[in-house]
């Protein structure tokens, strides 16, 4: 109740799926992702996924289910070029999915969940390129 102006952020904590990385990337976060666009919500709700081990899926997954997970190690390298051409050159595919995957990590299961708008505004204020690359230098 209240919408956008009494709340700005959900996190959802779910330590039970510690241990479940599988079910929680292939059953869970898919389940409230067809969830949210089957209520018409898709361009009001985001969602982002966390996990103690997340695992960047891979790029055919992705293509499948984008919502709320770390972008592919191509998408990664793009960033790279555009800020740091050396770091892409020496970063190995493996490097990448690595150092996505370690920006999704957290203590426990957790799904953030997010007013679109907010996402947009975030967006508008940092450029996501120069973020990644900026967080995968620090993580290799």
């Amino acid at each position: 109740e209240g919408g956008e102006e009494s709340c700005s952020s959900i996190v959802l904590s779910a330590p039970s799926w510690d241990d479940r990385w599988g079910e929680w990337h292939r059953t869970v976060f898919p389940l409230l992702e067809a969830s949210v666009l089957a209520a018409g919500l898709g361009r009001t709700l985001g969602i982002v996924c966390f996990h103690p081990q997340y695992e960047t899926p891979s790029d055919a997954w992705l293509a499948r289910h984008r919502f709320g997970h770390m972008h592919s190690p191509s998408k990664l390298r793009r960033y790279l070029r555009e800020h740091d051409a050396a770091l892409a050159a020496r970063s190995s595919e493996s490097d990448l999915r690595w150092a996505g995957s370690y920006q999704r990590r957290s203590p426990h299961a957790l799904i953030n969940v997010l007013w679109a708008r907010q996402l947009e505004a975030a967006e508008r204020r940092r450029k996501s390129s120069s973020l990644y690359t900026r967080n995968i230098r620090a993580a290799l």
